[in-house]
Parts: structure tokens; sequence; C-alpha cells
């Protein structure tokens, strides 16, 4: 490891006794570039950096170096929904009866997890406002006002698909309920996750 730093510096006319500060993070980036895995460049740049701390306490005319800004740890890609699973989703959520159907359609266009639309309420529907750009016209959508993990309020849009199928559940089966939620079963208490989960786990 030291010898293959040793050639890194000759190779860019540096001397041990006139480092630039950086000089890890660049020799870590040189060694990306050159193929290594992350873990082996972790380690070799570990071991310089232990290397010229020695030299420096035994009276080497060392600079003193700032801690390497390694690359973080690859992480694999989480796993998304791909298009066939997606269409037997919305296919089986068509055939069910309300409001399990409709709240099962709207996830797909609005990305809340199945805790935060349960609990939606008709005063978390608002109209949002967005102005026109050089690359897009003006409009409005419809967003949902949501408390979320750790109890934080965000606004999620729902695209325009959603939208239609929104408005016509409002329009029909939820003008004929009551009780403050957009979900509601019996006894006005909202729908819970255990139920969308049960109509769709051994389907898909």
């Amino acid at each position: 490891a030291v010898d293959r730093f040793h050639l890194f510096c000759s190779r860019h006319n540096l001397s041990l006794d006139a480092l630039p500060p950086g000089i890890l993070s660049l020799y870590a980036d040189a060694l990306l570039h050159d193929g290594l895995k992350l873990a082996t460049v972790r380690t070799l740049v570990s071991v310089v950096s232990r290397y010229l701390d020695w030299c420096r306490k035994n009276g080497g005319d060392l600079p003193l170096l700032s801690n390497p800004d390694l690359p973080k740890a690859e992480r694999a890609l989480p796993n998304t929904v791909s298009p066939e699973v997606l269409t037997a989703f919305l296919a089986i959520a068509s055939r069910l009866h309300e409001p399990v159907r409709t709240s099962l359609l709207l996830m797909p266009f609005c990305g809340l997890r199945s805790f935060e639309l349960v609990n939606l309420r008709i005063t978390d529907i608002s109209r949002v406002v967005y102005p026109a750009t050089s690359t897009r016209h003006g409009g409005d959508m419809l967003a949902f006002s949501v408390i979320g993990k750790g109890r934080k309020h965000r606004k999620v849009p729902l695209i325009a698909d959603g939208r239609t199928l929104l408005i016509n559940f409002l329009q029909t089966w939820r003008r004929q309920q009551s009780g403050p939620y957009l979900f509601p079963m019996s006894k006005g208490s909202p729908i819970s996750p255990r139920t969308l989960r049960h109509y769709i786990k051994d389907d898909i």
C-alpha cells in the first residue's frame, strides 16, 4: 500500500514533505478510477494514513493532513414495482368494493404509505397552483396534506390520472357517507392498512 502511494506521488511530482491537504481524497479517487473496489480503496487509504502518521511521529517533516473524504459504501438500489406487477395491482384493485377500491387505486398516483393514505381526512385535500416556467405551462393540481413518519408534515401532489379518480370517488360513493375521513368504514372509523393488505397480498 505504501509503495503504491509513493508511486502515485512520484507520478504527480509530489514530495512527502509538501503534500496538499486533500491528497488522501485525491488518492482515493485515483484508486477508484483505476477500477479498484471500494473496500480495497478504503483499506489502502487507511494504511497510507497510518504510515504518514507514523512518519510524522518519528521525526519526519510531514504536513498534517485532513481526514480523507472517502466515498460512501455502495448500496443496492431499492426494489421498484415492475410494469407487470403494477398492472396486476391496478386490475385487482379495480374489482374491489369501495372505499378499498379507490384507496388502493390512488396509491400509485400519489406515492403515500398505506397508513398515511387511510388516515386522510376530507379537509386534507387542497388545490395547489404552480406558476408557468420556460418549459412548463402554469396550472393547478390536487394535493394531500400528510403527517408522516416522525410527525413531519408535507404536501403530496396527486398526478393527473389520480385527480380524475379522486373527483369521481368524491362525487359518487363518498358523497353518501358521513364522517371526516376520506375512506371511512363502519361507524365512521377509517379503513385500516391491514384491510388494504388483506385484499392484495395473496393475489400479487
